[in-house]
């Protein structure tokens, strides 16, 4: 487990260089914790007061991954029925291209190229909530009946009613706030415990297929069918209003995840550890609970319950940063990204009829998923 900063850690930063002039600064050290040696550097500002460690590994894996998703969405941009040269693209994207590139680039491609990384990056910074919530590597919004309670209600209206795109995607995100708030009302007897919130999900989920069997059962074919298309997730609903809505999503949400990071980590020592050091432990998880469900919820109502992707994402995010629970938050947010348009250009392109995303990550999640449980079944026959 990382050793929790402590005061002294705060404040300790203040010797050294660039303490004269208050100019943002860094100086490395190694650390030493259960994963081994880490090399980490101080960012400090002392006219700020300003005085924060950071793990490079982490900064590192981010810079990659982050350079990983501009070069696969640039790439993506170039692929379709009629190419377009990056060079081409690029100009389109600083504003000197021809009409028909405009129109290619910027009308068709840009706004799902930016509906899969914000999507993706809402998906996966969620994912790592809930894992780091319930100290549980195998809980995910999949699980805990958020993504069905979106696609409940979403599967109600296509099958009763035929409005609205945007109703659609309300009811969704409705939906699976609706599902998280039972769970939660469900749960927080004498306290919100994640592993009784764990096991009310999977009620709840259980609840939710059954109601989306039923109305897939009664509604017509038609109906049911494009119910059922839109439960494997994809992009093709992607515009400048998606686009819009996820920004502002993950604009307020961002920032409220990495606010509450240090809180959670000092919740992961305990309870008690955890309110000797003045967190408020109740109104932490509820925090956590409500950001984590609100990210799940913007990117299911745009695409669907894309399956897997916010499960695998912390995991995928520890193993390459090496580094434990809320610290790899931004790692986790841009691996999903990653996945979301890797998924994306392997369903559009890699095949000979297109095909939703939605197909592709359970391809990708489900042997790495296997992958674990048999590594954890092994390692119990070893103990």
């Amino acid at each position: 487990m990382a050793r929790t900063p402590t005061h002294h850690d705060a404040h300790g930063a203040h010797d050294g260089r660039g303490a004269h002039d208050g100019r943002d600064t860094h100086d490395g050290h190694d650390t030493k914790n259960a994963h081994g040696a880490r090399r980490r550097a101080v960012l400090r500002n002392t006219r700020l007061g300003f005085s924060r460690r950071v793990d490079l590994r982490v900064v590192a894996v981010l810079v990659a991954t982050i350079v990983a998703c501009g070069a696969i969405a640039a790439y993506g941009m170039t692929l379709g029925d009629y190419p377009v040269p990056f060079g081409d693209v690029w100009l389109t994207l600083l504003g000197q291209g021809t009409d028909g590139h405009e129109f290619i680039v910027l009308d068709l491609r840009l706004p799902r190229v930016a509906v899969a990384v914000c999507a993706g990056a809402a998906m996966g910074l969620s994912g790592a909530i809930f894992q780091s919530f319930a100290r549980n590597p195998l809980v995910s919004p999949d699980i805990i009946g958020v993504n069905t309670g979106a696609a409940l209600v979403a599967v109600a209206l296509l099958t009763t009613y035929a409005g609205h795109r945007h109703l659609l995607e309300l009811g969704a995100f409705a939906g699976a706030i609706g599902a998280a708030v039972l769970v939660y009302l469900c749960a927080r007897s004498k306290g919100l415990s994640p592993y009784r919130m764990v096991l009310i999900g999977i009620g709840t989920d259980a609840f939710c297929r059954a109601g989306i069997s039923l109305f897939l059962v009664q509604g017509e074919s038609t109906q049911a069918q494009t119910a059922v298309l839109w439960m494997v997730g994809s992009l093709h609903r992607a515009d400048d209003a998606s686009v819009r809505f996820l920004l502002v999503m993950l604009a307020v949400l961002g920032p409220a995840a990495m606010v509450l990071r240090r809180a959670l980590e000092n919740v992961q020592l305990g309870d008690d550890a955890a309110r000797a050091l003045g967190v408020r432990v109740e109104r932490t998880r509820l925090a956590v609970l409500v950001v984590g469900v609100l990210l799940a919820a913007s990117a299911v109502a745009i695409c669907g319950p894309v399956a897997f992707v916010a499960f695998i994402s912390p995991h995928l995010a520890r193993r390459m940063a090496r580094a434990p629970g809320p610290s790899i938050f931004a790692v986790a947010a841009a691996i999903g990204a990653f996945l979301f348009l890797f998924a994306d250009l392997i369903a559009q392109h890699a095949v000979p009829v297109g095909l939703p995303l939605g197909v592709i990550t359970p391809l990708i999640g489900a042997p790495y998923f296997l992958y674990l449980l048999l590594r954890a079944s092994r390692h119990e026959e070893v103990t």
